[in-house]
């Protein structure tokens, strides 16, 4: 005997629970005749999140129609997601790390990378950023004193008079002298320049 269509959706619908990685899922169900599943499917009233109730509709729908193959890599692909997932969380492998961190690298307070000579500047720049002077043996050159400011973790390293060193962390851009100005001889190497009698020779300590 058919089976009347509309009385087949007014009966009660089956209730359940699904149980699946370790959450429970409540749902309601009616299932229609076959001629009218092919246009309608099952009516699921899930009492879950739309990705669940997405994959059971496909479910409930793949017992009926055998055309639904072309849904599969999502289904197969939700289910593994979900697998996963529930893997990860009860296993706590979130918090798992192959490799330790990797250190920080430091770096120089200036942004600008590369040793470098900047230029020639008025000596008032020493006190004005407070530059530190650096007691250097045997003697200053552009080398040491870059060295020595640089293992100090200061930005740039200044010479002034031929036979001093200084380290400070900034310097203003319009204390530049003319190079005329820093042509005094270093005591360490007289083929360097260091400075003058008023004016510093600047250095970016920084390595690119």
């Amino acid at each position: 005997m058919k089976r009347n269509t509309q009385d087949c959706y007014n009966q009660t619908p089956f209730v359940g629970t699904i149980k699946a990685f370790g959450r429970s899922t409540h749902f309601a169900l009616t299932a229609a005749s076959l001629e009218d599943s092919q246009k309608r499917g099952p009516l699921i009233v899930p009492i879950m999140d739309p990705g669940l109730r997405y994959l059971i509709g496909l479910v409930f729908y793949g017992l009926k129609q055998v055309k639904v193959w072309w849904h599969l890599p999502l289904v197969l692909t939700m289910t593994y997601t979900f697998y996963v997932r529930e893997r990860l969380l009860n296993n706590s492998l979130f918090d798992a790390y192959p490799n330790p961190l990797p250190q920080v690298k430091r770096r120089c307070n200036d942004p600008v990378l590369g040793d470098g000579y900047i230029g020639c500047f008025s000596a008032s720049l020493i006190s004005d950023y407070k530059f530190q002077m650096q007691h250097l043996t045997p003697s200053v050159t552009p080398d040491n004193c870059i060295a020595q400011c640089k293992t100090a973790m200061f930005s740039y390293a200044a010479l002034g008079q031929g036979q001093r060193c200084y380290c400070g962390v900034g310097y203003e851009s319009k204390k530049y002298a003319d190079e005329c100005n820093c042509r005094k001889k270093c005591k360490g190497n007289k083929k360097n320049r260091c400075g003058g009698s008023h004016h510093v020779s600047l250095y970016n300590t920084c390595k690119s």
